[in-house]
C-alpha cells in the first residue's frame, strides 16, 4: 500500500521552509522524486515543485529499464500493485514526419507500460515523502 502523503491544503500565501536543508530539489515529477526518494534517507531533502498537479497531463509510458530503477529504490512490487498497463512497444511521430517504432519483444527487462501519469506522479511524491523529504507546492505543506 502507498503511503500516504502527510500534508494539508495551504490556504494561503506563499510556503517558507522553517528548516535547514542538505540537499534542495526542484521539481517534484519522477526525475525529482526518485532523487529525492534515494537521498532522503541519508540527507535532510526539501523537494520543491511549482505545479498545482491540477493540471491534466496527457499519459505516459515507462521504457522497461524503468523496472531497474523502481526495483533499486525499492518500490517494484508497489508499483506494480498499482495497476499500470502493461506496453510492448512505442511508436512515435517527433520532430519529423517519419513514425520511429520501438518494440520490446527482445528487451532484456521486458515490456514497458502505460502510465497514468497524474496517479504515477502523486505515488512517487508520496514515497518521498515517506522515506523523509519534505515537500513544498502550491496544494501541499507539512
Amino acid at each position: 500500500m502507498t503511503a500516504p502523503l502527510n500534508a494539508t491544503p495551504i490556504e494561503e500565501g506563499p510556503v517558507r521552509p522553517s528548516a535547514h536543508f542538505d540537499v534542495l530539489i526542484a521539481g517534484a515529477g519522477p526525475a525529482g522524486c526518485s532523487a529525492a526518494i534515494t537521498l532522503a534517507p541519508r540527507y535532510r531533502v526539501a523537494l520543491v515543485d511549482r505545479s498545482d498537479q491540477q493540471t491534466f497531463r496527457i499519459g505516459e509510458s515507462l521504457c522497461p529499464a524503468g523496472r531497474r530503477l523502481l526495483t533499486k529504490m525499492d518500490l517494484w512490487q508497489d508499483f506494480l500493485r498499482q495497476g499500470h498497463q502493461a506496453c510492448y512497444g512505442n511508436r512515435s511521430i517527433w520532430g519529423s514526419d517519419g513514425v520511429q517504432e520501438t518494440d520490446f519483444l527482445r528487451d532484456p527487462d521486458g515490456n514497458g507500460w502505460h502510465l497514468d501519469r497524474a496517479r504515477f506522479d502523486f505515488w512517487l511524491r508520496n514515497h518521498a515523502v515517506a522515506k523523509g523529504s519534505q515537500l513544498y507546492s502550491p496544494l501541499y505543506r507539512q
